[in-house]
């Protein structure tokens, strides 16, 4: 059951950044040191499967891409 203003993806692709691999390799960037853990590959695209009532903007079977968050 989706809450409020949420969408389910089925993912097709996920992309990872330079970030991503530098936070892999040495669990930090700079002064930015990794405190808990983080999801790498935050940058996907799938279809739409379902959606929340509430969602007018984003219809079942369109394609979409957008940054994961993790709640």
């Amino acid at each position: 059951m989706l809450s409020h203003a949420e969408v389910l993806v089925r993912m097709h692709s996920v992309g990872i950044c330079g970030s991503d691999v530098h936070y892999w390799e040495h669990g930090k960037i700079g002064r930015f040191v990794l405190q808990k853990p983080m999801v790498m590959g935050h940058e996907a695209s799938g279809i739409v499967v379902d959606t929340h009532p509430s969602v007018k903007k984003l219809q079942i079977g369109k394609q979409s891409s957008g940054k994961i968050q993790k709640s």
